[in-house]
């Protein structure tokens, strides 16, 4: 009999991770434990469900337990880890009925994702103040919108999730505005020459926008009437939330090693600081090494470590990256204006390029504004 593995978490990366092991290295026993009720849903498709582009949620899941069950994993849904014994590698588990139980294992994967971040505002106990994360919230979201009091509706954050769901609502037929802090949508992924299409775009299909607006407080009478910005105020039959997420890394009870936003780190082989722990999938940080002979074994020491987040690396929960070349100079297709950063993952080379045509103006000026948000502390020098 092989290893027996415990899956912490079953949605994305861990659904990966189960099905890897299952399908590629029979033998090994597999148990894997959720809080959730369903698995593998697809997130992303809750804005085609609100904005009525699909009829229902049934294609937006693609594995089940049954599924899971049938290859020969025990799955426990609905069961909460209440904590682990990394010494002795026993997870203590609460099942819905109330009852406990100790699984012992050999390898540990957390597959636990991340959680919404819910600001510390007054109202936001209100009722029809929504998060966007689960099935159970497009649920939720879809049932209200039934209830044809609902007629405006805000959505804070102009991220994709923020974006996508203020079109959905408008194809629902209800006003919408998308209120961000930030002076554009997608600030956080695009230039502002691109951003701004999609600002105008948004207005073009009725979109009202309160850019450059921080919501400070919630008001209504039992329910949200009216949302409270520095700027000023909009009613608001529902608020949804769409501010970002944060690593769900409590399980690490102070004994995993965490990068600076709470993320697990882990090495190439997404170990943790705990042998035989690894962490995969949303929120967690890789180091990524340069190939040298004087790579050191401590991974924090300067001047040989980019840590990246998992965005390219680990979000499926398959393999790891591969770290294979690193360049950071200046330059790329316009050699005297940025930085471009190459890699390989997964045996295929990526790139990122931050450039500007006033290089000394903004790069220049940001450039330990950019290194600090890659985590990269080598010497980088530009030109004019």
């Amino acid at each position: 009999m092989g290893e027996t593995i415990v899956v912490i978490g079953a949605n994305h990366a861990g659904t990966a991770a189960i099905n890897t092991v299952l399908d590629q290295f029979p033998g090994n026993r597999v148990i894997a434990f959720d809080m959730n009720s369903n698995i593998s849903f697809l997130g992303c498709g809750m804005a085609l469900w609100i904005g009525k582009q699909i009829s229902g949620p049934e294609g937006l899941f693609y594995s089940s337990k049954g599924i899971f069950e049938e290859k020969g994993a025990e799955i426990h849904m609905e069961t909460r880890i209440t904590r682990i014994d990394y010494d002795r590698k026993i997870v203590y588990a609460r099942d819905r009925d109330g009852m406990d139980f100790e699984q012992p294992y050999d390898k540990l994967i957390l597959a636990t994702g991340s959680i919404p971040v819910r600001p510390e505002i007054k109202g936001m106990d209100l009722e029809n103040v929504q998060f966007v994360k689960l099935f159970q919230n497009a649920q939720d979201v879809i049932e209200k919108l039934k209830d044809a009091s609902i007629r405006k509706i805000a959505v804070v954050g102009a991220g994709y999730i923020g974006v996508e769901l203020a079109e959905a609502f408008r194809r629902n037929g209800r006003e919408v505005v998308l209120i961000d802090c930030a002076e554009t949508c997608l600030s956080g992924y695009y230039d502002r020459e691109f951003s701004d299409i999609m600002t105008k775009n948004l207005m073009d299909h009725g979109v009202k926008l309160a850019f450059g607006e921080t919501v400070t407080e919630l008001e209504g009478d039992g329910k949200v009437q009216t949302i409270i910005t520095d700027k000023g105020s909009h009613e608001a039959d529902m608020v949804v939330f769409g501010i970002g997420f944060k690593p769900n890394t409590m399980l690490g009870q102070g004994q995993i090693k965490v990068f600076k936003n709470q993320a697990f780190l882990t090495d190439r082989k997404q170990e943790t600081s705990i042998p035989g722990v690894y962490a995969i999938g949303d929120r967690i940080m890789v180091f990524l090494f340069e190939k040298t002979d004087d790579t050191p074994e401590d991974p924090e020491e300067k001047g040989q470590v980019i840590t990246l987040d998992e965005q390219v690396y680990t979000r499926d929960g398959i393999e790891y990256a591969k770290y294979i070349t690193k360049t950071i100079y200046p330059g790329s297709s316009r050699p005297d204006y940025g930085i471009s950063i190459e890699f390989e993952a997964y045996g295929r080379e990526y790139a990122a390029l931050v450039w500007s045509t006033r290089f000394d103006e903004v790069v220049k000026k940001d450039m330990d504004q950019i290194l600090d948000s890659l985590e990269v502390d080598l010497d980088v020098q530009g030109k004019k």
